[in-house]
């Protein structure tokens, strides 16, 4: 039987090696012909019609290929011992076959020594084996240097000179005019994906920095294609930040308001109703032999909010009925600007299908806030009376001053309703931003 074609391990498998039976290229072998040796060690990998896949013949012609001077043979043996956990035995292979100049095992070798596998670690060198191997033009290394350059971790973070090596891994380049991305079928030995999607990062926080820089998303998208699941990720976030800072400017245009002589600022929260509960407050009073009894009645609601204790909110009883356990609400918050504090005023769902209905708590700004945001109607109103009788009894004396407190008056009142309808309609988008947006 003859063997089928397959890419030999080492690349120096002879021609004369491609057309022989199993047979053959086992008699050849275990005469110490390496060419032989290698072709058995990818047969036995891969498998075809006639060979099953066989780990431990693999591992043997390896060796053998090895003892017999394959410096490729040591780097495929490293690679064998480091997937199946002897680490010492795979860094010293990898060391012998990356001194003969075998760029692969100068990789690996490399990322051993950054990881500390077989061996103690170290960065330095680590990176050094690493560069040697990208000069040797190895593209596992060249990538492996572009994503250090990206990230930064180990050595000097340069995104143009990421982007630079990713770029050099990419063949006959075609773009148009809408920055486009289309390339050739990828070259063997290269990642694309991971190519992709550096130039992808790099070109979205740099693009400025690099000369003829790509659409950020454009490349990212290529990433995907070519099987990255970091591009997918990564465009995921990015739409996501987008829509957040989308979301965040709308919300700052419509969440400071000024009002009653004060800027107010609404906030919210975001939490799950863990808990209902009715509350009952009485009083008793007595007139002669009379007893009264008062009883007010509400329910009082618990968020967790992701803070040390949950937010607690009362509602009147016909607003918490409205209540479901175990759903995601927002709260709206108001408070004074730069406080960081605020009373809770509405509650949204935010988990159901379509617009919930808005759910008012029992704080109030004019509650909370006495002094700063409360207006009587009936105290500006019995002011503008007391002034108008005092300008009649002391009609002689002090008519001027009288219609002077009158006006006085009926222009606090008037400010006051406008300060009022300020108040409500600041708080009327808010609460409808919160019912419609999802985020």
């Amino acid at each position: 039987m003859l063997v089928n074609e397959l890419e030999p391990a080492a690349g120096n498998a002879s021609a004369s090696t491609q057309a022989m039976s199993i047979e053959e290229l086992t008699e050849r072998a275990d005469a110490g012909d390496i060419a032989a040796c290698l072709k058995l060690a990818d047969l036995y990998r891969d498998g075809n019609a006639m060979v099953k896949p066989d780990r431990v013949r693999r591992y043997r012609y390896l060796n053998k290929a090895a003892e017999l001077g394959s410096k490729e043979a040591l780097y495929y043996l490293a690679s064998m011992q480091k997937e199946s956990g002897d680490h010492a035995a795979a860094f010293e292979n990898a060391r012998l076959a990356a001194e003969a100049g075998v760029a692969a095992a100068q990789t690996l070798l490399g990322k051993m020594l950054l990881e500390g596998l077989g061996t103690k670690k170290s960065v330095l060198e680590g990176m050094d084996w690493l560069s040697r191997a990208a000069d040797a033009g190895h593209p596992e290394a060249i990538l492996f240097l572009a994503h250090e350059h990206l990230t930064g971790e180990r050595i000097e973070r340069d995104r143009a000179k990421a982007y630079a090596l990713a770029k050099s891994q990419l063949d006959d380049w075609m773009v148009n005019e809408d920055a486009d991305v289309d390339f050739s079928d990828p070259k063997p030995g290269v990642d694309y994906g991971l190519a992709y999607f550096i130039m992808g990062v790099a070109a979205y926080y740099s693009s400025k920095d690099i000369p003829g820089c790509l659409a950020w998303d454009n490349l990212m998208r290529e990433g995907v294609r070519y099987g990255n699941s970091d591009a997918q990720v990564f465009l995921n976030e990015a739409e996501q930040r987008a829509k957040s800072a989308e979301i965040d400017k709308k919300w700052n245009e419509i969440s400071r308001f000024t009002a009653h002589g004060k800027t107010w600022e609404m906030f919210f929260k975001t939490g799950r109703l863990v808990q209902v509960a009715d509350k009952r407050f009485s009083t008793t009073n007595s007139i002669g032999n009379n007893v009264y009894t008062n009883t007010s009645t509400w329910k009082e609601a618990a968020f967790n909010v992701g803070e040390d204790a949950p937010a607690i909110i009362k509602f009147e009883n016909r607003e918490g009925k409205e209540l479901i356990s175990n759903s995601m609400y927002r709260i709206l918050y108001c408070g004074i600007e730069g406080s960081g504090s605020g009373v809770p005023l509405a509650v949204v769902r935010v988990d159901g299908n379509g617009p919930q209905p808005i759910l008012y708590s029992t704080g109030s700004l004019s509650g909370a806030y006495k002094k700063q945001a409360s207006f009587s109607v009936w105290g500006s109103f019995g002011m503008v009376v007391v002034a108008i009788i005092l300008s009649v009894i002391m009609f002689n004396v002090s008519f001027i001053l009288g219609i002077g407190c009158a006006a006085a008056c009926a222009w606090f009142i008037k400010s006051g309703f406008k300060q009022k309808k300020t108040e409500k309609e600041a708080i009327r988008k808010a609460l409808e931003f919160l019912q419609r947006e999802r985020f």
